[in-house]
């Protein structure tokens, strides 16, 4: 994230604290809102360009983040597009597609996939 991300882009993490001393990004939390259009337009009016899910082990309220950011990925796979898989930690995260900053950093070949395959699943560098 410290390289991909660039300044002023925003990360949501369950450790919003963590990512921020580790990229120098701003990091917000994500909301804790049952419902998944509700979240998405929160996410959006930050704005956020990276959601992290973390599966971390000693940290219970990843479970919890988990719980409300799930389904807006589940609702909304178009505006979002998983760029990572941590190995260790099963973590992943994933940017905002219809970001156009965000778009333009992303090499030729993932962005004329992903207007191949809008909405066809997830994509991975």
């Amino acid at each position: 994230m410290r390289h991909q991300a660039a300044p002023g882009e925003i990360i949501a993490t369950s450790t919003p604290h963590w990512a921020y001393l580790i990229t120098g990004r701003k990091a917000v939390q994500p909301p804790r809102v049952p419902d998944p259009a509700s979240a998405e337009h929160l996410l959006e009016s930050v704005p956020v360009t990276y959601l992290v899910i973390d599966h971390l082990i000693a940290y219970e309220a990843a479970a919890v983040y988990r719980r409300y950011t799930l389904p807006v990925l589940q609702a909304f796979p178009s505006h979002w597009q998983l760029i990572y898989t941590g190995s260790d930690s099963g973590s992943n995260i994933y940017q905002r597609m219809n970001d156009s900053a965000a778009l333009s950093r992303m090499p030729a070949g993932v962005r004329a996939q992903g207007a191949v395959a809008a909405g066809a699943g997830n994509l991975r560098r």
